[in-house]
């Protein structure tokens, strides 16, 4: 291996033996050339340089070990697959509940999964796993969608009412309740389609100030 450009160091240690295992050379600002362990606890590896850089750290025994922080001085950090989880980085928000201060701006379609609610009586409703819900009516006995619990304040919501393959089955809205749902000045009331098999559609809008589900819409009969 040749050195070229240096100034000060040694290059006769320019070889495969000639430094300890974990250990960079790297020039200082004076231009010398210097062995920076940074196999070492306390030790900083500093990359300054407009060019593209690419860099990969591994402990010693490659057996692993965690990063606290990374640092993207002049472009971006790219995980690569299997390097580390999102835990290790500091200030990364967990993957299960992450938190926007800003505008998230998303290059694709954000799907929100279809949260299955079961047909009994008082049909419950958690705001807190998602948006859409789904329920098929399957008993003679009338139901009442129940006022939907842990809400968030504009929050929209969707439900899909379907009826079994026997049909005419009906359902109520819980109002006149904290949480639960209000009518408007147009919409005043919902009736379900009777066919078997049928789906309707209601739409509502969580207002915190006023703590009810604002009944937007209902399409019925798909």
């Amino acid at each position: 291996m040749t050195a070229e450009g240096f100034t000060g160091g040694d290059p006769t240690k320019l070889n495969r033996t000639g430094y300890s295992k974990g250990q960079v050379v790297a020039a200082n600002a004076a231009g010398t050339l210097t062995a920076l362990p940074i196999d070492t606890d306390g030790k900083v590896l500093t990359l300054d340089s407009p060019a593209t850089l690419g860099v990969d750290w591994q402990p010693g025994g490659g057996g692993g070990g965690g990063v606290t922080s990374v640092f993207g001085r002049f472009g971006n950090v790219t995980a690569q697959a299997a390097d580390y989880s999102v835990a290790q980085i500091t200030g990364a928000a967990p993957a299960a509940s992450p938190t926007f201060t800003g505008t998230a701006t998303f290059a694709k379609t954000v799907k929100t999964p279809v949260v299955l609610s079961a047909a009994v009586a008082n049909i419950a409703t958690n705001a807190a796993l998602g948006d859409a819900f789904r329920v098929t009516l399957g008993a003679a006995t009338p139901y009442v969608l129940k006022a939907p619990t842990n809400p968030t304040d504009g929050q929209m919501a969707i439900w899909e009412l379907g009826q079994d393959g026997t049909g005419n089955r009906a359902l109520t809205l819980e109002t006149g309740v904290a949480g639960g749902f209000e009518f408007g000045s147009s919409l005043t009331s919902i009736t379900l389609s009777t066919a078997a098999g049928a789906i309707d559609v209601l739409g509502a809008r969580y207002v915190a100030s006023k703590n009810r589900w604002l009944v937007l819409a209902f399409q019925p009969g798909f």
